[in-house]
């Protein structure tokens, strides 16, 4: 028996909104992505929440930021912390 050659056919990925958490206080059309634990409960309660109301869990995530904040005092962080590298786990050496 020959073996038979099968062929595929690729279609493209669709289309996905990105996820992204957090908008940055520096520039208004500038968006940074941001990983957080969450307890599972809460995550739930989202996901329970978004399903009913024809939310997305990052539109949830967005108005829940914005509401905190509303009616806080918040004060910017100094310049020289601002300006700081950008944290993350250190290159390995080799």
């Amino acid at each position: 028996m020959a073996k038979e050659n099968k062929t595929f056919d690729f279609k493209p990925l669709p289309q996905i909104k990105q996820a992204i958490v957090e908008q940055t206080v520096a520039d208004d059309n500038s968006l940074s992505k941001v990983t957080a634990f969450v307890p599972s409960t809460i995550i739930e309660k989202m996901k329970d929440w978004g399903h009913w109301e024809g939310m997305t869990q990052i539109e949830i995530i967005n108005e829940a930021l914005s509401q905190y904040f509303k009616d806080k005092d918040v004060k910017p962080r100094p310049e020289k912390v601002r300006n700081r590298k950008k944290v993350g786990r250190k290159p390995k050496i080799k």
